[in-house]
């Protein structure tokens, strides 16, 4: 069975029948909740009530005749109305529940809006401080893609470890003939040694204001960082210089390979270009990496990221809970549909009453008598019992 009926309009009702289960109480639209219709207010209800009077009812007023009152079935109905009251009375003690259970979740649910809009707000208010003073910043190697940002750091580091390992291969070559496997592996090492240690050294230093590690380690880190540069720099000169002679050469006129023992000065500036290329890509990748916004920057985009995500999360909150702050009272409205049902119930005693005179006049078919049931309808109509709005008034 299921839990809830969706009614037709801008609200929903409970259902019809009793069910002692919570109402929800997160983001169901608890201000649409009403309590369910009494039943003696459907019409299809009221219509079975005349079908089954006229049925009930037809065989007494065949034995009536004229000298009749016209009130001999009016004890029948009181009866059957009385029916009518009980079932009406369950149905105030069910809404009654419904009610309370629609107000506590209404209650619960404001506690609930309340407390975490307290807290978004709150939130908000702590990340506007701290966005305010870093608003200014710029980092300054930062290439913009949309609504990215992206760091020049690791793309020219990447560049910069592709160029060293092209020459550096043509060097090694030369030196490790006899093993490929060693002559790649000391081609990257070479690479990381001299850009990726500079990129990392210049991102470690950038990051510092994070505090993520001790002062002895974080200089420990640095010292290690550099001298793996400072390593490289130093085995890619011994390097150029150690192999010059396989470098530069003639061939002979049986077709050998001879190196030179003396060089001339062209000679010397190619190796000393290809030498030092390492330190320039080092030092290049150290200083793309190298901003000390870079980390003051990030944070403040991602304190608005979160700040927009608290505003986009606040405002269905905050309407939520107006909406329940200004929700009408369930009970307001099950009184007003309490009282149409007690002037239905007794709008069906005299409408049954009025039916039976009807059926007994066209039975008879009399003209006084047809009068003396009119008079006596009338009668009726006039002296309904008032309705009393609520119960106990």
């Amino acid at each position: 069975m299921s839990r809830f009926r969706r009614k037709k309009g801008s609200y929903k009702m409970l259902s019809d029948h009793y069910v002692p289960a919570a109402l929800p109480t997160c983001g169901e639209s608890l201000e649409n909740y009403v309590t369910s219709e009494y039943a003696v207010t459907d019409p299809s209800v009221i219509k079975k009530i005349y079908d089954d009077a006229k049925t009930a009812f037809q065989r007494v007023i065949n034995t009536c005749d004229h000298h009749c009152a016209g009130t001999e079935c009016d004890h029948y109905i009181d009866n059957a109305i009385g029916h009518l009251q009980g079932s009406l009375q369950a149905e105030i003690a069910d809404h009654k529940n419904q009610i309370a259970r629609i107000r506590s979740a209404m209650k619960m649910r404001k506690a609930a809006l309340t407390q975490r809009i307290t807290s978004l707000t709150e939130r908000m208010a702590q990340l506007k401080t701290e966005i305010e003073p870093l608003e200014n910043l710029r980092a300054q190697f930062q290439l913009h893609i949309g609504s990215h940002a992206i760091s020049l750091g690791l793309p020219i580091t990447i560049l910069a470890m592709i160029v060293d390992a092209a020459v550096n291969y043509n060097f090694l070559e030369s030196i490790l003939l006899s093993d490929r496997y060693l002559l790649w592996i000391t081609v990257i090492c070479m690479s990381i040694m001299s850009d990726f240690s500079m990129w990392a050294l210049g991102t470690f230093i950038s990051h510092r204001a994070e505090n993520f590690t001790h002062r002895v380690l974080y200089r420990g880190i640095c010292a290690m960082l550099f001298g793996m540069f400072i390593l490289s720099v130093i085995a890619s000169v011994a390097i150029r210089f150690g192999s010059m002679d396989a470098t530069f050469g003639t061939v002979n006129a049986a077709g050998e390979y001879v190196g030179k023992t003396s060089y001339n000065l062209a000679e010397y500036g190619v190796t000393l270009v290809t030498a030092f290329l390492t330190t320039a890509t080092g030092i290049l990748s150290f200083a793309f990496s190298l901003d000390k916004n870079a980390f003051a920057v990030s944070v403040r985009e991602r304190k608005r990221k979160e700040l927009m995500k608290c505003q986009e999360e606040l405002e269905p909150l905050e309407k939520e809970l107006a909406l329940l702050e200004n929700a009408p009272d369930p009970q307001e409205r099950d009184d007003d549909k309490l009282v149409s049902a007690r002037q239905q119930i007794e709008t069906t005693r005299t409408g049954l009453k009025l039916l039976c005179r009807k059926m007994m006049s066209e039975n008879i078919q009399e003209p006084g008598f047809t009068e003396k049931m009119a008079v006596s309808g009338e009668q009726l109509v006039n002296v309904q019992p008032s309705i009393p709005l609520l119960k106990g008034e």
